[in-house]
């Protein structure tokens, strides 16, 4: 890819950093140092940087055009015939620039693939000759159910779990390197200072809490006497408050090299309903770790960027699957003996043909060619790959038994992997292991605590299993922890909302992000579970049928009303309808309001179309539900009627 010089005043340094993020992240090496602006002299380095460049990228601002710098270096690039453009807030190019279109990066986030990406791209392709790399526009996955993570989201895209969870911590149970030293500093040019430490604090505390949860050999320096030019990771923190609103800048630097090798930019609207400061946290863990796995994996110069910036946003879960692929993709042809990218390519790979595989569509034989190549390359480099299992789970599709022998696998080999955990957790559920998805999604929690995600999918655990109590017990410690989590309060939301409180429930449905024609039907819900009339209940179950015959894939929703407020009849029918079968999730079938149905005998028949009667025989590993107190069958001899004759 290619040798790019960026030009930028120093007020856009925001901009600028997102920038770099995603050219970095295509595989582009990148010039920029806002260390050297502002008054120095135009220094050889710069001038060797500007000489070598292939083509040369300039922010035009309200800022940048008042500044001899930038024209200086702006007017090498139009001289040299490699100028590209670009306007940061509308403001028009100096004269001497004009005849020069601008890209307009005003509404541009930088954090997601857009026509914007293409058009930079295509821009760099055209001064350099080089081919350009444009990036997929995909969807976001739509949003569902009942606790924030939609079932179906976190079933067909193994994935779903790993990123809200965090991926990067199989270094720390191998890599025995010297101790290793993060500082984190406020910045002392950006914001208030007073609020800059605040925020340095604690977010180095919490930094230290998550390296403590491993016990390893790295130590993050005490903020109130770090040397602002100390520590061999620095991260720099600077938040801009106004009012209820707040932009925040957190960077990471390698001090000895002088080198920005990632940063992240938010803004917050109202800070009452957000938690910047754990939005922050959690951003800079994830970096941390993708940095100590790039550097101890032996990367070095620009790959380290690209690395960092892939592998932080595979664990946060800002990208879509194929941008992702992507970049993956370039990495593990730009690094081919990196053991990290191998094991996330075949994870990406693995969800996609999972995907396909819950969609009732075929999974192409190239990319199942593709997933075990990337599984066998992952295993070379690192025979105890977790995610190397973890994607080969994934290829197995529904045979439940296959695919959960590769995760118990997984997480065998990798024990100090959250994602791992998490994942594991989750597929438990769809085969009534209840309680070991419960433990399960507590050591996510105790490996990974910074995570208010990892922390909402064990309360999940707990809700699903059937213990709502240590469930709300549980989102009240969260909620002390994290005040202002959106992943926390959708999950209190969906805990009262089903079984816990529904006036509750009802009080917190303003904090929802659910779109409003969502949010009206749980208030007919509620109103059913809060006065159980005749009217309200058909009411509900009207609604639920209404969805799910509109669109099949919330047949788990419509059959889960049934199950609370209609007969073990109506469920039979609804789960006997192969028009509505084939798109429920089999972790329905064992939440807390189908225990009537689980307690009829007619529930093994639907189990053996499911083919979980086959998993529980071979396996040995029989359901909860069949040593609870109701059960009018024994659950072996029951099932033996729908095995295959031999």
């Amino acid at each position: 890819m290619a040798n790019l010089f960026l030009s930028y005043a120093r007020e856009d340094g925001a901009k600028a950093r997102q920038l770099v993020r995603r050219l970095e992240a295509q595989g582009h090496k990148v010039w920029w140092d806002d260390a050297i602006k502002g008054g120095e002299s135009f220094s050889q380095e710069i001038e060797q940087a500007l000489g070598e460049a292939e083509a040369v990228l300039v922010l035009w601002s309200k800022s940048s055009v008042q500044s001899s710098w930038v024209r200086d270096e702006a007017a090498i690039g139009r001289d040299a015939g490699k100028l590209i453009p670009l306007s940061v807030d509308q403001c028009p190019a100096p004269l001497g620039f004009r005849q020069y279109q601008s890209i307009d990066l005003a509404d541009w986030s930088g954090r997601r693939a857009s026509a914007l990406n293409d058009r930079i791209a295509q821009s760099i392709a055209a001064i350099t000759g080089r081919e350009a790399k444009v990036e997929p526009v995909l969807p976001r996955r739509a949003a569902t159910a009942r606790f924030g993570i939609g079932r179906r989201a976190v079933l067909a895209g193994v994935i779903a779990v790993a990123l809200v969870v965090a991926g990067a911590m199989a270094w720390l149970a191998t890599n025995k390197d010297p101790s290793l030293t993060v500082a984190v500093v406020p910045s002392a040019s950006l914001g208030d200072t007073g609020t800059n430490k605040t925020y340095a604090a604690s977010i180095g505390s919490d930094l230290a809490r998550l390296l403590a949860a491993q016990a390893q050999d790295v130590s993050v320096l005490d903020s109130s006497s770090a040397d602002p030019q100390g520590g061999d990771l620095r991260f720099n923190v600077a938040v801009v408050t106004r009012g209820q609103t707040a932009e925040a800048s957190t960077s990471l630097s390698i001090p000895k090299e002088r080198r920005i090798i990632w940063s992240d930019e938010r803004k917050v609207s109202d800070l009452a309903k957000a938690d910047l400061r754990q939005q922050m946290a959690f951003a800079a863990s994830r970096a941390l770790q993708c940095a100590l796995e790039a550097l101890r994996g032996g990367l070095r110069g620009s790959l380290v960027n690209s690395y960092i910036t892939a592998c932080a946003e595979f664990s946060a879960g800002d990208q879509p699957g194929n941008d992702l692929v992507a970049i993956y993709s370039q990495l593990a042809k730009q690094a081919p003996d990196f053991a990290p990218v191998w094991a996330d390519l075949a994870v990406l790979y693995g969800s996609e043909a999972l995907t396909l595989t819950y969609q009732g569509r075929p999974v192409p034989a190239e990319l199942k060619r593709r997933t075990m190549a990337a599984i066998q390359k992952a295993r070379r480099l690192n025979p105890n790959s977790g995610k190397a299992y973890m994607a080969e789970g994934a290829l197995a599709g529904k045979d439940r038994l296959g695919h959960l022998k590769m995760m118990e696998r997984a997480v065998e080999v990798e024990p100090n992997t959250a994602m791992l955990h998490a994942v594991l957790a989750f597929h438990l559920r769809t085969v009534g292991r209840m309680n070991e998805s419960v433990e399960e999604a507590g050591k996510a929690v105790a490996l990974d605590p910074l995570s208010s995600g990892a922390r909402a999918s064990y309360i999940r655990a707990l809700v699903e299993g059937g213990r709502t109590t240590k469930a709300i017990d549980e989102l009240t410690k969260a909620q002390e922890i994290w005040p202002n989590s959106a992943s926390i309060r959708q999950a209190m939301l969906g805990v009262h909302a089903y079984y816990g409180d529904p006036k509750r429930a009802e009080q917190l449905l303003s904090t929802s992000s659910s779109d409003e024609e969502a949010l009206a039907r749980l208030r007919v819900f509620l109103r059913a579970r809060e006065s159980p009339t005749e009217a309200n209940i058909a009411a509900t179950i009207a609604g639920s049928k209404a969805v799910a015959e509109a669109n099949p894939v919330a047949a788990d929703q419509y059959a889960g009303a049934l199950a609370m407020f209609g007969t073990p009849d109506d469920v039979f029918r609804v789960l006997a309808d192969q028009n509505y079968r084939r798109f429920i999730d089999t972790s329905t079938l064992f939440l807390p309001e189908f225990k009537r149905v689980r307690a009829d005998p007619r529930f093994m028949a639907i189990a053996a179309e499911f083919g979980l009667v086959r998993y529980w025989t071979v396996s040995g590993h029989w359901p909860d539900f069949c040593s609870a107190p109701g059960i009018a069958y024994k659950c072996v001899s029951e099932a033996r009627k729908y095995l295959p004759r031999t």
